[in-house]
């Protein structure tokens, strides 16, 4: 059976299609039935997955929640990147060191709380106050545009911080 695509709505608004392909079969392993699984990115990318460890999961594959935040993380990334160079910056090196935290309610539901970034970011320009308060507004602008944090209503804390004078 050949699943039908869904028909999208008509509107007049820029749309972009995202597709990935999730596959997982069962495997009994006498034990427990494992949730290891693959999603394939536009057909040439294979990612190994399996649920969260706190899910009783003992692989280290990456879970969804980890990928969901990836996202977010690189999300606001290249956001930021984009804004910096928009505004004259030119930034050498992003790196992030980001977390979330899941909570389960006592109802049995879980959401993500709270997702904490530590981007640390480093610029080729020479530090001066103007500088820094732009890279630090700039911050601020990015979480605005990033669409993936629009989208979830946790807490976000990023805490940046900036490098200047070219050194990686």
């Amino acid at each position: 059976m050949v699943p039908v695509p869904a028909a999208w709505p008509a509107t007049d608004d820029e749309s972009i299609e995202f597709q990935v392909s999730v596959a997982w079969k069962l495997i009994l392993d006498g034990q427990h039935t494992e949730r290891e699984h693959y999603a394939n990115f536009k057909g040439q990318h294979m990612l190994p997955l399996a649920r969260a460890v706190c899910n009783g999961s003992g692989s280290l594959r990456i879970n969804p929640e980890e990928l969901f935040v990836a996202s977010i993380a690189s999300c606001q990334m290249m956001t930021y990147v984009g804004l910096a160079s928009n505004n004259g910056l030119q930034v050498l090196a992003y790196h992030d060191e980001a977390r979330a935290l899941r909570v389960r309610r006592l109802e049995g539901v879980s959401e993500l709380v709270e997702i904490v970034m530590n981007p640390v970011v480093t610029f080729q320009e020479e530090e001066n106050e103007g500088l820094r308060s732009l890279a630090i507004r700039l911050v601020s602008e990015a979480q605005q545009e990033n669409h993936l944090m629009r989208m979830v209503k946790a807490n976000f804390i990023v805490r940046p911080l900036f490098m200047f004078g070219g050194l990686i």
